[in-house]
């Protein structure tokens, strides 16, 4: 008991902290989950709960890397947004929130070494959703900037929508622009402009069980000087069952999905990169009391899986050839929630990562962590 109070007294002091990443990241982004986060993917869960505000702060990193079996989102910088009623609808506003494939094209690799390919800048995202025996939801999600004095420039642009019924869930992604640009020098301009991308899935409960699937499919080329330097298409498809068990404030969980992920390089020697995994996730939450809740989640690619990455984009620039079985992928992830009336203070509670696995590690202590009100 007293470390649990050690843990309440960090997290008050760290100054920011509601379930969303760091829930998620605990819990091992279980596809069942329905969170603050979610809206990210499916609008329609902001008529899930009432009227909140979230203020979410990440541990500062490099570039996006690409992680089977996570959600694959920019989970560096800061967030924050809100969601109000008016009677059965929702709206909201949201600002900081990054796209994972404007994470993953904005690479000065692409455009063929030096230069400034700018990451994407302050994104802002518009939300409205009804509530009913079918709830839907739509988004739309813009970032813009023109850096007149280096001469540097970027854009991202993008809608959502998503349904939600008792038994099932719908939803789509569509980008509509992913581009960035480097005149600094005009005799090798250095750019990136996206093809069309989507992501669309959904998933349907029976009884304890939770089946679902996805499907998403981008693209981006990069020049440099007027000459393309990479022309990359991607594809990731997902199908997965989570059996969940709920009882007296604890939901325990452990599902397995199959996922194919293909990338494609076309520029010069063609390069290619598949990669096919089966993660088993196994997870629980649970009330520790009346004013804090405890997770924890263990994750592998078990048995099946290989991976061949000639293009460097799954394992983040480490390219390979030959189909190789996966690495060690044995994670576990925790983290605690504290209640304070209608504020929920949230953080994971992180590892070593320098060859002491499973110890606590204090600078990774709430390298994710979250504020939400409730109304």
């Amino acid at each position: 008991m007293k470390k649990l109070f050690v843990i309440a007294a960090v997290t008050l002091a760290s100054g920011a902290a509601f379930a969303s990443k760091a829930r998620l990241s605990a819990l091992g982004n279980g596809a069942h989950l329905s969170d603050a986060q979610t809206i990210f993917q499916n609008p329609a869960d902001m008529t899930l709960w009432g009227d909140w505000a979230t203020f979410e702060m990440g541990t500062a990193g490099g570039p996006f890397t690409y992680t089977p079996n996570a959600a694959n989102t920019a989970t560096t910088g800061h967030e924050g947004g809100l969601v109000r009623s008016a009677g059965d609808a929702r709206w909201g506003f949201y600002m900081g929130h990054k796209s994972p494939t404007a994470s993953l094209s904005r690479s000065n690799a692409w455009t063929g070494g030096a230069g400034t390919i700018l990451s994407e800048e302050n994104p802002i995202e518009v939300f409205y959703a009804q509530k009913a025996d079918l709830s839907w939801g739509a988004s739309m999600f813009y970032s813009n900037s023109d850096k007149k004095s280096s001469k540097l420039k970027q854009d991202t642009m993008g809608l959502r929508v998503g349904a939600r019924a008792a038994m099932w869930d719908a939803w789509l992604n569509v980008g509509l622009s992913n581009n960035a640009k480097d005149e600094s020098n005009a005799a090798s301009i250095k750019e990136i402009k996206s093809n069309s991308a989507f992501k669309l899935g959904g998933g349907y409960s029976f009884d304890s069980l939770y089946v679902y699937g996805s499907y998403a499919s981008s693209g981006f080329k990069g020049s440099a000087a007027g000459t393309d330097t990479s022309d990359v298409s991607g594809s990731q498809m997902a199908v997965g069952v989570i059996d969940t068990m709920k009882k007296d404030g604890t939901d325990f969980f452990y599902g397995v999905s199959y996922q194919m992920d293909s990338y494609k390089n076309k520029t010069g020697t063609e390069t290619k990169s598949d990669a096919t995994y089966m993660p088993v996730v196994i997870g629980i939450e649970a009330d520790a009391n009346s004013w804090m809740v405890l997770r924890a989640s263990v994750t592998q690619n078990v048995v099946l899986g290989t991976i061949k990455d000639e293009t460097g984009i799954i394992a983040a620039g480490a390219a390979t050839t030959e189909a190789d079985t996966w690495n060690n992928s044995t994670t576990v992830a925790t983290g605690a929630g504290i209640k304070f009336n209608k504020f929920t203070l949230d953080g994971s509670i992180g590892t070593s990562t320098a060859g002491t696995r499973g110890v606590i590690d204090a600078s990774n202590l709430l390298a994710n962590a979250s504020l939400t009100y409730m109304f």
